[in-house]
């Protein structure tokens, strides 16, 4: 039938009618993409490492970088565990209080991550994760070592630090000198010293800056396990 022949009033319903399909059919098409989304969900990327814990390094000690087997074991529940049992991992050395603590003594679940007292703090950050700030609270040297060859050794003051030798090729991170307190603003990179063929950057921090730093972590690896808890939740859903 031709649509001359049609009233207004037929035409404006015929409309109608066209545009309600149209507006199901995407809604449809909306709802099978939100399923299909949930259902492919994946965690959070992992947030940073947390190697070691806020200690001082004694002269001459020798801090080793976990394999990237090791960064990828870590981040597998063991066998009979999952994301949601598994207690998190500590922090710069801050340990999950115990139920009984919590009910005994009133204690914050998540309580505030401490650093050793000190006047300033290294932070060592590598390609496999980064470390707790370091206190700085004597003069010496220790070795950072990540395997196949490649190594660093930092000098360290109370309130300064300096790349004393490298494995890398161009030893620029050992020409880049010392970082102190007082001559942060004047250096070009400021409070760090990069060693880019190694993967490793220095930074020296304030006890504020070391601080929020360490909170920072914390509060990282907590965000990634909530994550990861609702993607493992989601997952199980759409089974």
């Amino acid at each position: 039938m031709n649509n001359e022949n049609f009233t207004p009033k037929e035409k404006d319903g015929a409309m109608k009618k066209r545009n309600l399909i149209l507006v199901l059919a995407l809604a449809a098409v909306a709802l099978l993409l939100l399923f299909v989304g949930l259902s492919m969900r994946k965690p959070a990327a992992r947030p940073p490492e947390a190697i070691g814990t806020a200690r001082p390094v004694d002269a001459g000690e020798e801090i080793v970088a976990p394999s990237p087997a090791a960064v990828e074991a870590a981040k597998t529940p063991p066998s009979g565990t999952s994301e949601e049992t598994a207690a998190p991992e500590p922090v710069g050395g801050v340990a999950t209080p115990s139920p009984a603590a919590i009910e005994g003594e009133n204690t914050d679940p998540t309580p505030r991550p401490t650093l050793y007292p000190a006047t300033s703090y290294l932070r060592i950050s590598t390609g496999r994760g980064v470390y707790a700030p370091i206190p700085l609270v004597e003069d010496g040297s220790f070795k950072l070592t990540q395997g196949e060859g490649i190594e660093n050794v930092i000098h360290v003051g109370k309130d300064s630090f300096y790349m004393e030798s490298s494995t890398c090729d161009n030893q620029d991170c050992v020409k880049q000198g010392e970082v102190t307190l007082d001559n942060i603003e004047e250096r070009i990179l400021f409070n760090m010293v990069i060693c880019l063929p190694n993967q490793v950057t220095l930074e020296l921090l304030t006890p504020e800056e070391a601080q929020t730093a360490l909170e920072d972590m914390y509060r990282a690896q907590e965000a990634y396990e909530d994550e990861a808890a609702l993607a493992a939740e989601d997952a199980y859903e759409a089974q």
